[in-house]
């Protein structure tokens, strides 16, 4: 009897600690499920603050271009509009582009009378494409500025 007492403490003894063993176990798990669980939560909201600020900067890098492309098709319009205005004589140039005129008076004398109005209307092209160019070239660093700044998380 006393051999059957013995083995039914020992069973039950081995029984507590395996079931010990096993709380433990399933702890375990559970501790390393919710370590997991908080670091995915953590890549999740890094990635979307991420995106925000992707989306942030690309929507400022769209603004930017939008306002090049209209500074782009302003310049031609005016352009237009000077070349215009340039041939219907409300518009002047500076008399140091007049200056070419006194010169190409002198090679007039030789040349026919349809080229002598080609040689002023070449240089109303001249002209309005160097002040063109200029605002071209204003136009792209005032938008590359931009660039730089919303790189640095400025405001334009």
């Amino acid at each position: 009897m006393i051999r059957i007492l013995l083995a039914a403490v020992l069973l039950l003894g081995l029984a507590l600690g395996w079931s010990l063993w096993r709380a433990e176990s399933h702890k375990g798990r559970a501790d390393r499920a919710q370590e997991a669980s908080e670091r995915t939560a953590q890549t999740l909201t890094d990635t979307q603050a991420a995106l925000e600020a992707e989306r942030a900067y690309s929507l400022a890098i769209s603004k930017i271009a939008g306002q090049h492309e209209r500074d782009k098709y302003e310049i031609e319009e005016q352009a237009s509009a000077d070349l215009a205005a340039l041939r219907a004589g409300n518009l002047r140039l500076h008399d140091r582009w007049q200056a070419c005129s006194a010169t190409a008076g002198l090679s007039s004398a030789v040349a026919t009378a349809s080229q002598s109005d080609g040689g002023s209307d070449d240089r109303y092209q001249s002209a309005v494409r160097a002040v063109q160019y200029a605002a071209q070239c204003r136009a792209q660093v005032k938008g590359l500025q931009a660039v730089v700044l919303a790189d640095r998380g400025q405001t334009p």
